[in-house]
């Protein structure tokens, strides 16, 4: 397979998974709670100020590799149910994606409130709204900080 099409298979996978997961019947993004959204301002101050959250990176592992925000583990949309057992429901968890049109962080806020997490937060902004503000972004192995 020519890296072209290899390209055009992880796209199409990242941006269908979830979709299926929300049409499949596990999870049910027009049902239940609303959740809490947060801007990018507040986001940035509970980062700056050290405030205990679980900032979670809804995007395939390849995406959150090439830039993620400030101390964010990797929980892709497609992976959800293995790996949100490493997840404290007591903790906050916000929850982003590649923004605003990107559905995958909406399917894993929604997939963890339905099963029992109370305290999550969406950044619907995603990491095109944290770099636009002008805050800086994390590389596999090269960690920054909140400078602004």
């Amino acid at each position: 397979m020519k890296i072209t099409q290899k390209m055009f298979f992880i796209a199409t996978m990242l941006v269908s998974v979830p979709y299926a997961l929300a049409n499949s019947g596990e999870i049910n993004l027009e049902e239940g709670p609303e959740i809490p959204q947060l801007s990018t301002e507040e986001l940035a101050a509970w980062i700056k100020e050290g405030k205990p959250l679980v900032l979670v990176d809804a995007r395939g592992p390849e995406s959150y590799a090439q830039e993620h925000l400030p101390r964010a583990i990797n929980v892709p949309a497609d992976q959800v149910e293995t790996l949100s057992a490493t997840l404290p429901k007591q903790a906050l968890i916000v929850v982003y994606c590649g923004g605003p049109k990107c559905p995958h962080s909406t399917v894993v806020a929604r997939w963890l409130v339905d099963r029992g997490w109370k305290r999550v937060r969406h950044y619907a902004e995603g990491i095109s709204g944290w770099s636009q503000a002008g805050y800086p972004l994390e590389r596999a192995g090269q960690p920054a900080g909140v400078s602004r």
